[in-house]
């Protein structure tokens, strides 16, 4: 999020000035941020809300970098409750990716009903992972997070 948008969104919390330079100064350090992309086109899938957990997840990796490491994070966010999940992986092996999905699944003993994430998991092995938990995949579009209308 750009630093003027923070700014809005913020405006109300009466933040100080330091906040905000702080947070431009990071996003202007951010290797995401600071690449030139359009601004994705808005959903036109409606309807993408959770009342009850595990009805929507959404999944994401991220790549945290620590000096000469890099370490593979798989987030799961569920939409209801705003819970937030992360699971350190060896390497964004589907197989790996599949196996800590299922271990959010045990740990929570709740089967997801729907999955928004992008083409990342929509492979083969995803697909064949849904069917088996009777899971519903929402693919997102070019430049995430807008879902794409199938």
């Amino acid at each position: 999020m750009g630093l003027e948008t923070f700014k809005k969104r913020t405006s109300a919390l009466k933040l100080p000035h330091e906040i905000y330079k702080l947070y431009g100064e990071v996003v202007a350090r951010c290797d995401h941020c600071s690449v030139a992309r359009p601004r994705p086109p808005h959903s036109r899938i409606s309807g993408l809300r959770a009342t009850n957990f595990g009805e929507l997840l959404f999944l994401d990796h991220a790549d945290i970098k620590v000096q000469n490491l890099v370490y593979v994070v798989l987030l799961i966010y569920d939409a209801a409750t705003c819970h937030l999940a992360g699971f350190v992986q060896k390497s964004k092996d589907n197989g790996e990716t599949i196996s800590k999905i299922r271990e959010w699944i045990d740990n929570n003993t709740c089967r997801p009903k729907a999955i928004c994430a992008d083409e990342y998991f929509a492979s083969e092995d995803f697909k064949k992972f849904y069917q088996w938990g009777d899971i519903r995949f929402l693919p997102l579009g070019p430049y995430t997070p807008c879902p794409q209308i199938g």
